[in-house]
């Protein structure tokens, strides 16, 4: 049953047997399609952005991440999404050591292929 949708997400809550036959009511949140990227210009390093969240009143360290637009594959909006955060550094940081390691990470990412997630953890 659903009990909440927003333009972003929507929540259910469902009635769940358990394993171990236990019945337990769950809350789902249902988002749309979204992809995250990990750039990593280097063994051991990863670049993160600072994005400001309403829900804790503070800027957070964050993976970069963006929906997946209609008629979009992920592989797509990850490469969309990773673009457009490399022309963001390139205009904060006016091509500084960031913003080239940020373009190597993205050479790098193009080279290699995308993972798939070995599991699916949607409750559908």
């Amino acid at each position: 049953m659903q009990v909440f949708k927003g333009k972003v997400f929507s929540v259910d809550r469902d009635e769940v047997r358990m394993p171990n036959g236990r019945t337990v009511t769950v809350d789902v949140v249902r988002h749309s399609k979204s992809v995250v990227i990990v750039p990593v210009p280097e063994p051991g390093k990863v670049i993160l952005i600072r994005q400001y969240r309403h829900a804790v009143n503070a800027h957070l360290w964050e993976l970069p991440a963006g929906s997946v637009d209609e008629g979009e594959s992920p592989e797509q909006a990850a490469k969309r999404e990773a673009m457009f955060q490399k022309s963001f550094a390139e205009e904060k940081t006016r091509g500084d050591a960031l913003s080239r390691r940020f373009e190597e990470a993205l050479r790098q990412a193009r080279d290699e292929p995308i993972t798939k997630p070995t599991r699916d953890f949607d409750l559908d």
